[in-house]
């Protein structure tokens, strides 16, 4: 195994990231993911709550259902939340204004997803803060942008990475509506998005011993991952949409459905390449020379009539079977996988794309030992990135934060007693 191999763990002793200190001041799923992976990576991600904690506690597979017993019913919260420290401070007090300074002040990073107006309100906004903390990185997280007119309108990645970037549309049915995004898609990927600029920012410190401010948004992101549409529209004018199967330009790049009801992706993007495979395989031989399909173009534009031939092909094998023919001829393909498919296929695991993370005091009490989630998405081999403590509960470390601060004893005793926390339930 790479990650055994003594030659890199002697040159990856510890993670990349170990030593920085992450502030995060975040609630729901883009800023907080963000957080667990910089957390994944090596750094101290300190999350700061108030006492009724963050609303993601409570929430229950993206329904808006709440339950009092969080570890129970909200895996979502766990899930982006692993390996942090929580204190809880409250915001609207003294004590908790210079606790959260005493913070900053020993901070690397500061990661937040509150309004910028609320930053503003509290003088936590990336102008105040470097001035008071000039090394600092400062990663403020919106949903459509600093500026703008519609800046400060609430949202949710469903309306700024997939309805107003234009994903949603270039993937709509037969009926003219667009896919439904899963919760938390598009803040994870913005998630990944403020990892990427927060460690180019700390390497730009190193050589120039300056913080600075950088942003991203749930808008930004979709559209940079919405890149392919956009950057057709902006060449030839065209607007494209992938939601039906049987228009995507090309036949040999969509999904199948098998004997078993089991469904399958042939990826022949390169249609010229992969056609004679394909022909192989589906064992059709007549179609390589029929003027219907012979050349990309004929395909692209007898699309439907070809998508159709090949439905009637695919339903008379499982996928199993599909499976041997395709991996014998060569053809380029995937299967389609549900959760509890991919939760135990033998790639995925071998890709180290699973962590068991340990738990905390209270799971433990359930009889659990451990639990296992999806790992960050990059590796340091020689090492193992992966929570080192549990998911927090509300307010797990607030003493140990706060006798870490080195505060008066006013202060100290003021902030332990607003640190309970308050349900909302």
């Amino acid at each position: 195994s790479l990650h055994n191999s003594p030659c890199l763990r002697a040159m990856a002793a510890e993670l990349p990231l170990a030593g920085v200190r992450v502030l995060e001041l975040s609630i729901a799923i883009a800023a907080p993911s963000a957080g667990q992976v910089l957390g994944d990576y090596g750094a101290d991600v300190v999350k700061v709550e108030p006492p009724s904690g963050d609303t993601q506690r409570y929430m229950v597979s993206g329904l808006g259902k709440e339950d009092p017993d969080p570890y129970k019913n909200s895996p979502h919260f766990y899930s982006v939340n692993r390996g942090k420290r929580s204190v809880i401070l409250d915001l609207k007090s003294k004590a908790g204004m210079t606790a959260i300074h005493a913070l900053l002040s020993k901070s690397d990073v500061f990661l937040s997803s509150y309004r910028y107006e609320s930053l503003q309100r509290l003088g936590l906004d990336g102008e105040s803060l470097l001035r008071s903390y000039p090394r600092l990185v400062i990663c403020p997280m919106t949903g459509w942008g600093m500026e703008g007119p519609d800046a400060g309108k609430p949202v949710y990645d469903v309306a700024g990475f997939w309805a107003r970037s234009g994903a949603a549309a270039a993937h709509t049915d037969a009926g003219g509506y667009p896919a439904v995004l899963a919760p938390g898609f598009g803040d994870m990927a913005t998630g990944l998005a403020a990892v990427g600029g927060i460690c180019a920012a700390l390497l730009g410190r190193e050589r120039s011993g300056k913080g600075c401010v950088l942003t991203t948004s749930l808008l930004r992101a979709g559209l940079h991952c919405n890149a392919w549409a956009m950057s057709s529209y902006f060449a030839f004018g065209r607007v494209v949409k992938w939601g039906e199967r049987d228009r995507t330009g090309n036949p040999l790049a969509t999904v199948y459905k098998a004997k078993d009801d089991t469904t399958f992706w042939i990826i022949g993007f390169e249609s010229a390449r992969h056609w004679p495979t394909t022909v192989r395989a589906v064992d059709r031989p007549s179609w390589l020379d029929d003027p219907c399909y012979k050349t990309p173009r004929d395909r692209r534009k007898n699309e439907k009539q070809l998508v159709k031939g090949l439905d009637a092909i695919f339903a008379t094998k499982t996928r199993g079977e599909w499976a041997a023919i395709f991996d014998a001829e060569g053809l380029w393909w995937a299967p389609v996988l549900d959760a509890s498919e991919a939760a135990v296929d033998a790639q995925a695991a071998a890709a180290g794309s699973f962590v068991d993370c340990p738990v905390s005091e209270k799971a433990k009490a359930t009889g659990r030992s451990s639990v296992t989630m999806v790992a960050a998405p990059v590796d340091f081999l020689g090492t193992r990135p992966g929570a080192k403590r549990p998911t927090p509960e509300l307010g797990e470390h607030s003493q140990e934060i706060i006798d870490e601060l080195g505060l008066d004893d006013k202060t100290r005793a003021d902030l332990l007693a607003q640190s309970k926390p308050k349900c909302k339930l």
